[in-house]
């Protein structure tokens, strides 16, 4: 059974629609990828999924519990996670400092800011940061920055995380590293994970499925391969490949 489930979901702001009618299916330890032009509504859909945004209509559950209605910080103790698009640390704290908030605000039952540090330093080391975690949080560079990111998430000791656009913005050699960074800790913890993207390598090395939304409408879920060679999704990239249509 799906671990995450989205039905029927819209979002209306103002007279704009942003969503229509979106469904998906996110189950245990698997990875989603969800892919789409700009203004497709991807982010918007993942707001909803954390409690950012509520719905106009349709429906979030985790685990048969409907989370669309509670609060961003309930949902994080349902064991829920989302980074920001934009990196958005405490600046005036370290690295170790940010980590240790998520731990004591998540749900690992970390009450008392010693034990949250030492949580900090380990998941530090293991998003290979650990030589940086005494560094200011506004010193960091954007690589740094997308895994402190990663890292507070992992932090809240969520099962299922939302990345939105963590590999945005990398060199090829930052773009190879991450990606082979994230394959490690995904074996290792076993989350499951909805992957907003636009670097499409990173999406198709690695998810096992891909959604394509298209102004606020699914078009195509497949495997990689199938939504690499899907018709619908190469003129929503890419425009129709004959002018006069």
């Amino acid at each position: 059974m799906p671990l995450l489930q989205a039905r029927n979901v819209s979002k209306n702001f103002g007279g704009v629609q942003a969503l229509k009618d979106v469904s998906l299916d996110l189950p245990e330890s698997a990875v989603l990828g969800l892919i789409g032009p700009n203004g497709s509504g991807k982010s918007t859909l993942l707001n909803i999924i954390a409690g950012v945004e509520k719905p106009t209509s349709g429906l979030v559950t985790l685990d048969s519990k409907r989370i669309d209605n509670l609060r961003t910080n309930r949902v994080v103790r349902y064991g829920l996670a989302k980074t920001h698009q934009i990196p958005k640390p405490f600046s005036n704290m370290t690295a170790r400092e940010n980590v240790a908030v998520a731990v004591l605000y998540g749900r690992r039952n970390i009450h008392s800011p010693t034990p949250a540090l030492e949580e900090a330093d380990r998941i530090l080391s293991m998003v290979r940061m650990g030589s940086r975690k005494d560094a200011p949080a506004d010193s960091l560079t954007v690589q740094e920055k997308k895994r402190l990111e990663l890292a507070r998430a992992i932090a809240t000791g969520a099962s299922i995380l939302l990345l939105d656009e963590v590999f945005a913005g990398l060199s090829p050699e930052e773009l190879k590293d991450s990606i082979q960074l994230f394959k490690k800790l995904h074996d290792e913890l076993r989350f499951s994970a909805l992957v907003v993207e636009h670097v499409m390598r990173a999406v198709l090395s690695l998810s096992q499925k891909v959604m394509v939304l298209e102004e606020g409408r699914v078009i195509a879920t497949g495997s990689p391969d199938e939504i690499v060679h899907d018709e619908k999704v190469i003129q929503a990239y890419l425009g129709s490949k004959n002018p006069a249509a």
